[in-house]
Formats: C-alpha cells, sequence, structure tokens
C-alpha cells in the first residue's frame, strides 16, 4: 500500500469562527430544514413571500446548523500547507529528542537486572518483559520518525485547524447569507438597503430586515447581524468572491 494514500484523501476541515450563537445540532439530528413550520409562516406573512420558496431557503440552508461543516476551501490550501509544514517540523524534533533519550535508557538497561521475589516459583522475571517492550517501543518511535520524515520531504501534509485566526470568517453567516441574495434575485427584489442619515453605521431595509429575520430562528438566544456586516457579505457576493 502507499504510505501516502491515507493522506492524500484526507480532507481539511472547513475553517469557520462562529461571530453568533448558532443553534447547532447533534451529528445524529435528522433535520433536513433550518426553519420551524411557525418559522416559516411568520416569515411568509411579514416578508410576502411563498412559503415554498422558504422550504426550498430552509432546506439549502439546514447544513449550517451541522457541528461540522462540509465544505471546500481552495483558498486556504497554500495557507494550510505552510502551516503543517511548520507543525511536522516540531513533530520531527520532538521525535528526534525522544528517540534519543529512549536510546540513552535502552543503552543503560544493558548493566541492570531487577531482582524478582518470586523468581523461586519458575515466574518470569518481569523486568525482561518491560526491557523487551521499550525496545518495542523505540523500533515504533523510529518507524513514526522515519514516516513523518517523508512526509515533510515530499510536503505531505495540511493543516486541519485554522492556519491563521485573524483571517477566519463566520462560513456559516455567509451560506446563509448568500443563500438568501439568491433568492432575493429569483424574487425580482433588487440588493438594496438605506443608510439612516443621523447614524451613517445603521444600515436597514427589507432585505436587512429579512436576513435578520431569519438569522432569529437559527439563533439561540435570537440574535442580529449588525447591517454593516450583512452589508459586507453582500460586497462580497456581488464582486464574486
Amino acid at each position: 500500500m502507499d504510505p501516502l494514500s491515507h493522506l492524500k484523501k484526507s480532507r481539511a476541515r472547513t475553517v469557520a469562527r462562529d461571530s453568533i450563537r448558532w443553534k447547532i445540532r447533534g451529528e445524529d439530528d435528522s433535520h433536513t430544514e433550518a426553519l420551524q413550520d411557525d418559522d416559516i409562516q411568520r416569515l411568509a406573512s411579514k416578508h410576502a413571500i411563498d412559503k415554498e420558496l422558504l422550504r426550498q431557503l430552509s432546506r439549502k440552508v439546514a447544513s449550517i446548523l451541522r457541528p461540522e461543516l462540509k465544505l471546500s476551501q481552495p483558498d486556504l490550501t497554500d495557507a494550510r500547507r505552510k502551516k503543517g509544514l511548520k507543525e511536522l517540523a516540531r513533530v520531527n524534533d520532538l521525535i528526534r529528542s525522544a528517540e534519543g533519550k529512549m536510546l540513552s535508557a535502552s543503552k543503560i538497561l544493558e548493566n541492570l537486572g531487577f531482582i524478582d521475589d518470586f523468581a523461586c516459583v519458575g515466574r518470569p522475571n518481569p523486568g525482561d518483559g518491560h526491557v523487551s517492550d521499550l525496545a518495542t517501543a523505540i523500533q515504533t518511535v523510529k518507524e513514526c520518525r522515519d514516516f513523518f520524515r517523508v512526509m515533510e520531504k515530499h510536503e505531505m501534509v495540511t493543516f486541519f485547524g485554522t492556519p491563521d485566526a485573524r483571517k477566519a470568517s463566520d462560513v456559516r453567516r455567509t451560506i446563509l447569507c448568500v443563500a438568501i441574495f439568491n433568492m432575493w434575485l429569483d424574487l425580482d427584489r433588487k440588493l438594496t438597503f438605506t443608510t439612516n442619515p443621523a447614524l451613517v453605521e445603521q444600515r436597514t431595509g427589507p432585505l436587512i430586515e429579512f436576513i435578520n429575520d431569519v438569522v432569529q430562528c437559527m439563533t439561540e438566544p435570537p440574535s442580529r447581524l449588525s447591517g454593516q456586516t450583512i452589508i459586507r457579505e453582500l460586497e462580497d457576493f456581488l464582486s464574486g468572491k
């Protein structure tokens, strides 16, 4: 078997940083929709949207409430590789240190024997077994070291966590906003907003209000996104990011 095959098939986790408290469901949760029936009824009445369209939206965004998102992030490939190589180099340094200490301990044991008070009854000395276990452990560590060195040399490693936490965004929020933007366009409604002249940072309008009404249904406690946050999502959407 190709020793690199399991790494080739590995899939990096989706990097996300939740900006609000989403109603995350358990892995065994069988719900296929994000919104409850009464949520759909209320949203349909308030925003004059057909219930079937809201159910379609509910099914599309149900995945964002899973504990772990299954989403490809090709833009993070290079950062994950560099971070993975850096971390693997640390692993190899630690293994080299550990292996050296284990070899030193094994060398010392060559001149040591262990007294067994029950040797008279023919029981094997347990010390011999532990010395043998240490020799096996040293061989196992050597095999690990050789494997990890190959991984580092050929750069066959990726980092599953967040390469740079400062650059992580709320992927759940983005998925929801994009789904709503597309639905809004399907309804022939404009992706626009209004600005309060007295409070420039306060953005509102039908689109923003609808997004926040949906967000409140999917968060616990019910939360809202700032208008500026939604505008940033909209700007990314319109620019094709």
